[in-house]
């Protein structure tokens, strides 16, 4: 088999694979797009509370709480959530009781799930910023995916970053037992990025990623409680929605790989560099805008909540458009 025949056949295994997804570009163009994108927050929250809304009439139709404990009702309501807005299409309006809310179930779909999909789907056109030629283009496979970018809350985001939120967010309270250790959730995380879910990929370590999943993990923790939470049980023992969910309530700045660089292996680091290069005129008018509007990375100043304390990676491998436009 020779090697021509080998890369064909790793790209089709990972365009395939569960765990694929291209990165997001929020640099090129960015000057383009800043001041003049739609806010898509409202629309995103009013198909969101859609969703929930589906999830919790799935859990009364489905559960006696008064045969179940509180926390076999938390595991159980974050189930459905977790089914209705990240789950498998098969699933999403079983009316069978799922006898697996374990970590295996939630890994066995990763990635593209139903928020994702529908965000990129052409009745959202308005509210897309669509990038053909940006910093990945030169990487294989991700030349092959479009970069969709939505504004939310007033950032920037890759839908992958909703799906992070609902899909790697219920896998971390999984993996936290159900939010009893923030450290196993959180090393769980990191070991997901430093692999399929990042550097063995598509070679980027996203940082945006982890904060993703990170606000979706305090989700899930908080289900019910009385200041954070978005359930309550009224005195039938039925769940209901106590107040609706708002996007901006978990999305902020730390959501965009501009503003929290990622970390990239040599390969992607060094081909984006030269992309860059290539199209050095077009990348200095952006960067000569961001720096005069500080907009430039953040990363130094990223929360330590969704990292662990011995995570370390070279400056080098760092993104720094600062360090790439000025050639050092």
């Amino acid at each position: 088999m020779n090697l021509r025949i080998v890369q064909i056949l790793y790209l089709v295994f990972l365009t395939c694979h569960p765990l694929f997804s291209a990165e997001i570009d929020q640099l090129t163009d960015r000057d383009k797009y800043q001041d003049i994108a739609p806010d898509f927050t409202d629309t995103l929250n009013t198909y969101t509370n859609t969703l929930l809304e589906r999830a919790v009439i799935n859990f009364n139709e489905n559960y006696d709480t008064a045969e179940m404990s509180f926390l076999e009702i938390r595991k159980m309501a974050a189930f459905e959530i977790f089914k209705m807005t990240a789950g498998k299409e098969s699933d999403r309006y079983s009316e069978r009781i799922p006898d697996r809310i374990g970590l295996l179930y939630a890994l066995g779909k990763s990635g593209h799930g139903p928020i994702q999909t529908w965000i990129q789907s052409d009745e959202n056109s308005p509210w897309w910023t669509k990038l053909g030629d940006n910093i990945y283009s030169d990487l294989l496979p991700d030349s092959l995916n479009k970069n969709y970018i939505v504004k939310v809350a007033g950032e920037f985001v890759g839908p992958d970053k909703i799906d992070h939120f609902f899909d790697q967010g219920y896998s971390y309270w999984l993996k936290s037992h159900f939010g009893e250790s923030d450290r196993a959730a959180i090393e769980f995380g990191v070991e997901s990025e430093n692999g399929w879910y990042g550097l063995k990929a598509g070679g980027v370590f996203s940082f945006a990623d982890l904060k993703a999943n990170w606000e979706g993990y305090q989700f899930f923790i908080n289900l019910f409680d009385d200041r954070k939470g978005i359930l309550t049980m009224n005195e039938e023992g039925r769940i209901i929605i106590s107040r609706p969910f708002d996007w901006a309530d978990h999305v902020d700045w730390q959501f965009d790989e501009l503003k929290n660089p990622s970390v990239m292996n040599e390969i992607t680091y060094t081909k984006i560099c030269r992309y860059i290069e290539k199209h050095y005129d077009r990348y200095r008018e952006t960067y000569d805008y961001l720096k005069e509007n500080g907009i430039l990375d953040c990363g130094d100043k990223r929360d330590s909540c969704y990292i662990t304390d011995d995570l370390v990676f070279s400056k080098d491998r760092e993104f720094d458009l600062e360090k790439i436009m000025s050639g050092t």
